[in-house]
C-alpha cells in the first residue's frame, strides 16, 4: 500500500521516501559535524614540537653566576654612562641570553639561534608579562604612557646637571645644605631644587637602577626556562633575586611619595 503525504501541483508525495531523504541529509549533517570537531580537537590537543637541548642538564648556580655578573656590569656607571641607559641594558641582556643559549647549544655556531618561532614568541611573551608587573607599582603606573625617548631625556639631562660645574661645586662646598636652611620657606630661588623636582632625583635614580636590574634578572630567567625546555615540561623557576628587586622597588616607590608627600606640606 502507497501512503501518500500530500499533493503538490499534481504530484503525488510518498512519506517514505520523504524519511529516507531527510534521514540522509541529517546524517550527512552529522557526519560534517563530527569531522570538523575531529579537525579542532586535533589541533587543540596537537603537541608543540619541542627539540631537546644538547646540554639539558645545566647546573642552575652556572645560569644565577651569568645573571649576577651581568648585573655586576651594569652598575659600572662610568661605562653605563659612555654607552648609554638603554643601550646598555639592552646589550647586557642580549649577551646574556646569548651566554645562556651557548650553556645549552655549545656545539652550535648560533646558539642564540637554536629556538622555533613558537618558542620565541614565548620567550618574549614571558619577558614582557613579568617586566608589565614591575610597572603595577602606583608611582611606575604614570611611565606607561610616557615616550621612550621621554623618558631617555629626563635621563640625559639629570646626568648633564649632576656633572655640571655648579652642582659639583654645590656637593664640594656643601651649599645646597647651607641655602636649603636659609631658603626653606621660598625654594623658588633655589634653581637646582626645581631642577631636581622637574627631572629626576637621587630616590627616582635609584629606583631606575633596581629596574633596569630586575630587567636583566627577568630576562636571564626567562631565558634559562625556554632553552633548557622545562618550561614545556615542568614550571621550573631558578630565583637570581628579582622578587626581592621587586619588593625593593616597591619600598622605594612607597618612600618616593611619601616625601613628596611631605614636600607639598611644607
Amino acid at each position: 500500500m502507497i501512503l501518500i503525504l500530500f499533493s503538490v501541483f499534481g504530484i503525488n508525495v510518498d512519506i517514505g521516501y520523504l524519511v529516507v531523504f531527510l534521514t540522509g541529509i541529517m546524517f550527512g549533517f552529522l557526519l560534517l559535524l563530527l569531522v570538523y570537531v575531529y579537525s579542532v580537537l586535533a589541533t587543540l590537543n596537537k603537541k608543540r614540537q619541542i627539540r631537546d637541548a644538547q646540554e639539558p642538564d645545566i647546573d642552575e648556580e652556572e645560569i644565577k653566576l651569568l645573571i649576577k655578573d651581568a648585573q655586576s656590569q651594569y652598575k659600572n656607571k662610568k661605562l653605563r654612562e659612555e654607552v648609554g641607559f638603554a643601550i646598555y641594558v639592552k646589550q647586557l641582556s642580549l649577551d646574556l641570553s646569548k651566554d645562556i643559549a651557548a650553556k645549552f647549544y655549545p656545539n652550535s655556531k648560533h646558539p642564540h639561534l637554536e629556538l622555533t618561532l613558537d618558542e620565541t614568541l614565548l620567550l618574549g611573551h614571558y619577558i614582557t608579562d613579568r617586566i608589565d608587573r614591575i610597572f603595577e607599582a602606583r608611582l611606575l603606573k604614570i611611565f606607561r604612557k610616557t615616550t621612550l625617548s621621554r623618558l631617555m631625556s629626563l635621563y640625559e639631562m639629570k646626568q648633564t646637571i649632576e656633572d655640571s660645574a655648579v652642582m659639583k661645586a654645590e656637593k664640594k662646598f656643601k651649599v645646597r645644605k647651607t641655602a636649603s636652611a636659609i631658603f626653606s620657606a621660598i625654594n623658588i630661588i633655589n634653581p637646582a631644587y626645581w631642577i631636581r623636582k622637574v627631572t629626576v632625583d637621587k630616590l627616582t635614580q635609584l629606583i631606575i637602577n633596581k629596574i633596569a636590574l630586575s630587567v636583566i634578572g627577568i630576562v636571564g630567567e626567562e631565558t634559562y626556562k625556554i632553552y633548557s625546555k622545562n618550561v614545556f615540561k615542568v614550571e621550573k623557576t631558578i630565583d637570581s633575586g628579582v622578587d626581592q628587586l621587586y619588593e625593593e622597588i616597591k619600598g622605594d616607590v612607597k618612600k618616593y611619595v611619601e616625601e613628596e608627600d611631605l614636600d607639598d606640606a611644607v
